[in-house]
C-alpha cells in the first residue's frame, strides 16, 4: 500500500510539475519539498532501519550530484529536487505494478540499481533526441550569423565518428539498445554550437535589481570586464551570492546583465521516462531481452 502511495505521488507530482514547467518555466519548490518530505516518511515506515538509512543516503547523494550540475548551469534547481523526491518515493521498481504491465502483455524486467538511475538516464536520452534536433534546425537557419559554422559542423561530425565504433558494438549486442543511443549523435553535433545557441536563442538583458536566484546567467553574451567586476564564475548563484553580485553592481554602476530565458523544458522528459520505466521495469534491460 505504501509503495503504491509513493508511485501515485511521484506520478501526480511530476505530471503537475511538467505542466507548470511548460506553462511558466517554473517548478514549485513547495511541491518538490513536500514530495521529498513524504518520500522520507514513506521510506522510514516501509523499510528496515539500515535499508531506510541507505535509501535516505542515496537521496542525499542524488541531491548532491544534482546540485553540482546545477552550480555549473547543467540542470535546473527544480529538476534536482524532483530527482531527489523520486529517489525517495520510488527507491526500487514497484513490484505491485507488475500485474498491470503483464495485463497489457509486458513482462517488466527491473534493474538491481536504484530506480532513479533508470529514470535519469532515459530522461536524458529523450532530451538528447528532441532538443538537439530542434536547435540544429534553428542553427542551420541562422548559419550566416555563426562564426566558423562549417568548422563547427565538421567538429561535430568528428565527435560522431569517434562514437561510431561504440555504437557498432552495441548493435552487435542489442539492436534496440543501440537505437536508443542514436540520439547521442545529435547531442554531439550540437556541442560545438553550445555558446552560439545561448547567444542567439536564450540570452536576454535583465536589470540587476530584478535578478533572482532562479535566473541562469548567459555568460557567453557578457564581456569579460563585467564578469570580472561582478565576480561571476558560473551561471547560477545562491541567494547570498546574489546579494554580493548586486553590491558589486552598485559599486561599478552596472545596471543590467544577460540571463538565459525560455530554456528547454526538462521535466516533461522526466515524466515520460518515469512512466515508461514503471511499465517496463527498466527500459534498457527490457530492450536487452528483445535483442
Amino acid at each position: 500500500m505504501l509503495e503504491l502511495i509513493g508511485v501515485i505521488v511521484a506520478l501526480l507530482g511530476v505530471a503537475y510539475s511538467s505542466y507548470t514547467d511548460l506553462k511558466t518555466g517554473d517548478v514549485s519548490d513547495r511541491l518538490s519539498h513536500s514530495m521529498i518530505g513524504l518520500g522520507a516518511i514513506l521510506v522510514a515506515f516501509s523499510f528496515p532501519f539500515w535499508q531506510a538509512v541507505t535509501i535516505i543516503g542515496l537521496g542525499i547523494l542524488v541531491f548532491a550530484l544534482g546540485f553540482l550540475l546545477y552550480i555549473f548551469g547543467q540542470m535546473g534547481g527544480g529538476d534536482v529536487k524532483l530527482f531527489t523526491a523520486l529517489t525517495l518515493l520510488v527507491p526500487y521498481y514497484p513490484a505491485s505494478l507488475r500485474p498491470l504491465s503483464e495485463a497489457i502483455g509486458i513482462n517488466p524486467v527491473s534493474s538491481t540499481l536504484p530506480f532513479i538511475v533508470s529514470v535519469f538516464i532515459l530522461s536524458g536520452i529523450f532530451f538528447m533526441l528532441f532538443i538537439p534536433l530542434i536547435y540544429l534546425r534553428k542553427i542551420s537557419a541562422k548559419r550566416n550569423k555563426i562564426k566558423d559554422y562549417r568548422r563547427k559542423i565538421l567538429t561535430g561530425l568528428v565527435y560522431c565518428a569517434i562514437l561510431s565504433p561504440i555504437l557498432f558494438i552495441w548493435f552487435m549486442k542489442s539492436t534496440p539498445i543501440a537505437l536508443i543511443f542514436i540520439p547521442m549523435f545529435f547531442a554531439l553535433m550540437i556541442i560545438p554550437f553550445k555558446d552560439d545557441i545561448v547567444v542567439l536563442f536564450f540570452a536576454r538583458k535583465k536589470k540587476i535589481t530584478y535578478l533572482n536566484d532562479d535566473d541562469v546567467l548567459a555568460l557567453e553574451s557578457m564581456s569579460k570586464t563585467i564578469i570580472a567586476k561582478l565576480g561571476l564564475w558560473r551561471k547560477t548563484f545562491t541567494p547570498t551570492e546574489l546579494m554580493k553580485i548586486k553590491e558589486r553592481a552598485r559599486k561599478y554602476r552596472i545596471a543590467t546583465v544577460m540571463v538565459c530565458e525560455d530554456l528547454p523544458k526538462y521535466v516533461p522528459y522526466i515524466l515520460a521516462s518515469l512512466i515508461l520505466n514503471l511499465i517496463f521495469g527498466d527500459v534498457f534491460i527490457y530492450l536487452l531481452t528483445l535483442g
